[in-house]
């Protein structure tokens, strides 16, 4: 939702307006890979995190550093990896998420390290059904199996962020070249792509904004949760989802007395 795209260059922007970039942003491609072996990269471009601290000293902390997290989902997953089990991946503290945990995979990364993620789903092999880190062209985790779920349903390149803005280069050639040679996504074979379609926008430009009005404690996000389920198209724009959306942030809780 906070995730300026750029025309070129395959730029993510997070907006940055009263601190909205110390949440996490989330992109997703539009093709998803459900065969084959393939490889994308991720670069942090900007650390944003630098800039709050050199404005103010006492914003730092854990929530306040820049982030990453990069692997691939299905069409319908949350766009924050490891939010829930629709997703899998690896973060920038060196842990492998799948199925919502994270165990220890790798070392550290930050700012300015090329971060590649090959997708291995041919059908035979002793990596086939994997994924791996590369860190600057260098193997830095062993090949992670792809949670059975998920399996032979169409895996998009997703990347998760927070506090930076990244640079995603999806090929035609790779940013820190590896030790073999490995298509990249934008090269992958059609067969081997299943691809979204853009929802068709409304006509001039108008969407939709709806503003339930309810009674106080009569029910209202009960009421309000019902909708969503039925109604997957919308977004809900709430105190309580900013709140949810913090913590999965890492913001801390404060607590009032």
């Amino acid at each position: 939702m906070n995730v300026a795209p750029s025309d070129f260059g395959g730029l993510l922007m997070p907006f940055a307006e009263g601190g909205l970039r110390h949440l996490l942003s989330g992109a997703r491609a539009s093709a998803g890979l459900q065969a084959g072996r393939y490889f994308f990269e991720a670069r942090i471009a900007q650390d944003l995190s630098e800039a709050a601290v050199m404005s103010n000293a006492t914003l730092l902390g854990a929530h306040m550093r820049s982030h990453l997290r990069i692997g691939v989902s299905i069409a319908d997953a949350s766009l924050l990896i490891g939010e829930c089990t629709g997703s899998v991946g690896f973060d920038s503290d060196g842990k492998f998420i799948a199925d919502g945990k994270k165990t220890p995979a790798t070392s550290r990364f930050g700012p300015g390290a090329v971060v590649g993620l090959l997708l291995n789903l041919q059908a035979e092999g002793p990596a086939a059904g994997t994924l791996s880190l590369f860190v600057d062209g260098a193997r830095a985790s062993e090949p992670m199996e792809v949670p059975g779920h998920l399996k032979g349903k169409p895996l998009h390149p997703t990347v998760t962020f927070k506090n930076a803005s990244l640079h995603v280069n999806f090929g035609p050639l790779p940013l820190a070249p590896l030790p073999f040679k490995c298509r990249m996504v934008q090269e992958a074979a059609k067969a081997d792509v299943a691809v979204v379609r853009e929802e068709a926008k409304p006509k001039a430009g108008e969407f939709e904004v709806l503003f339930p009005v309810c009674m106080p404690d009569e029910g209202t996000f009960d009421w309000l949760d019902w909708f969503l389920e039925e109604n997957p198209g919308y977004q809900e724009l709430s105190d309580r989802q900013i709140v949810s959306w913090a913590l999965k942030s890492g913001v801390p809780q404060t607590k009032i007395p």
